[in-house]
């Protein structure tokens, strides 16, 4: 699986592009774990989530919140380019990974 997708459409589920009542705006690494883990039954290793969050911030989808911040050390925004993308699939209403991972 390719897990910076399944990261991206968290975040995306948790954002306004996804309809979400609560949107957020910022996703800590504990945030996103449960959600995957949750949604799609899938636990993904420490290191494999390191690695594809790196691949986010160096394809410039994802940008690290305060890296002074005490209460969340690891977190991340959307960066203007994620955000143009997501707005283009919450045009669709696309509220599944399937149908997200070949739109996005």
């Amino acid at each position: 699986m390719d897990i910076e997708k399944i990261i991206l459409f968290q975040i995306y589920l948790n954002s306004q592009y996804g309809n979400n009542e609560f949107s957020l705006s910022e996703f800590s690494e504990k945030f996103l774990s449960e959600e995957i883990k949750n949604s799609l039954n899938l636990t993904v290793p420490k290191l494999k989530f390191a690695n594809a969050v790196k691949n986010l911030e160096e394809n410039n989808l994802i940008k690290r919140s305060s890296k002074h911040h005490l209460t969340t050390l690891s977190s991340w925004r959307l960066t203007t380019n994620s955000e143009k993308k997501f707005e283009k699939i919450s045009i669709k209403k696309i509220n599944n990974y399937e149908d997200f991972k070949s739109n996005f």
